[in-house]
Formats: C-alpha cells, sequence, structure tokens
C-alpha cells in the first residue's frame, strides 16, 4: 500500500504548500469583503465630517483638497441621503450602488453642474459628459434637453419629483458623486 503524503506541513511538496496558501488567502479575501464594507459605507456622511476635522468649514475643508473647479448644486436646494455610494448590505446580500440617491423636499428642476453636453436620454435618466465625465441623472419626471445639445453651467436639464439618483463615472469607474472634485456634500442634511 502506498503512503499518500501529507497536504499541508514541512514533509508536503512545495507546490502544495503553494495551493494551499492561495486557497486560504482567498478565503481570508472573501471573509474580509463580505464584513467590512458594511461598516465602511454605513455613515458617509459622518465619515466626510471625520476628515474635514473639528472646526473646519465645508469651504476650508474643499480649499486643503486643492479642488480646481467644483461642480454647482444639481437641485438648487439641501436634500437627504437616503443611499449612500458604495458597497452595503440588504436583505443579507452584499450590493454595489454606483450613485447616490437624494430625497429632497418637493419637486425641483436639476441643473448642469458645469458646461457639458449631453450624451444620452433614456427614458427618466440623463447623462451628461463634463470634460470626460459621465454624470447620469435618474428619476426624472421630466427631461428638457435633447441628444447632443452642448449645457452651459446652472441649464436647466430636466425635472426631478422628489427624489433624485446621481451617478458619476470617471472612463468606466464609478466615482462617488459626494467627494470634493464632484458635487461635495455642503448641500446635504441629515
Amino acid at each position: 500500500m502506498q503512503k499518500i503524503p501529507p497536504a499541508f506541513g514541512a514533509s508536503a511538496p512545495r507546490s502544495k504548500r503553494w495551493r494551499w496558501g492561495v486557497i486560504l488567502g482567498t478565503l481570508s479575501v472573501i471573509y474580509i469583503i463580505s464584513h467590512f464594507p458594511v461598516s465602511a459605507s454605513q455613515n458617509f456622511l459622518q465619515w466626510i465630517e471625520a476628515q474635514r476635522g473639528p472646526g473646519v468649514s465645508p469651504t476650508q475643508s474643499a480649499s486643503r483638497h486643492l479642488v480646481e473647479s467644483r461642480w454647482a448644486n444639481p437641485v438648487g436646494l439641501s436634500g437627504t441621503l437616503t443611499r449612500a455610494f458604495g458597497w452595503s448590505r440588504e436583505h443579507g446580500s452584499m450590493l454595489f450602488s454606483p450613485g447616490v440617491t437624494i430625497n429632497l423636499p418637493h419637486a425641483a428642476n436639476v441643473m448642469a453642474p458645469s458646461p457639458a453636453q449631453v450624451s444620452q436620454i433614456a427614458g427618466h435618466a440623463i447623462t451628461l459628459t463634463v470634460s470626460g465625465i459621465r454624470v447620469q441623472f435618474r428619476g426624472l419626471s421630466r427631461v428638457f434637453v435633447h441628444q447632443d445639445q452642448q449645457l452651459a453651467r446652472n441649464q436647466i436639464v430636466g425635472r426631478t419629483p422628489g427624489q433624485l439618483t446621481i451617478v458619476v463615472s470617471h472612463g468606466q469607474l464609478p466615482v462617488n458623486p459626494l467627494t470634493p472634485e464632484y458635487f461635495g456634500t455642503q448641500w446635504i442634511h441629515r
């Protein structure tokens, strides 16, 4: 009867130890991904305030990041963040939100954040291109622009009934719309 070598340990061949290392490493990464993103994405606004530091106003915080051109508030009024960008656990599953959803106190016009071009209109969503960055406004009740139209900053592009989803992507990657480089958080309240 032939003796079977151990799969892991000092007498195991190097190729088997390497395989077990890859397996254990993969399991560790899966565990970390499934447990830590929830705590990291649950309260985005508190994280932003913590980055500012005590006694630092939002304006000072933006200047500290050396933002060249900040986009305008797309609705002209304050709203409440109801869905944050990033990973979250919903109904036992991990889901990735590529944008943010903002509840507004009432219906409002949606405006171009900066000079832009309308690159796509699809149902209740409009996609703008701002200096190579794609900005999508979802949940519009009306759209007031047409495909390939050039827009000025603060030009009205549509109307939202009171809830607006904003998705920003740079290249093919989604980015957080509420960072200082894009819309910021000054118009978001709790």
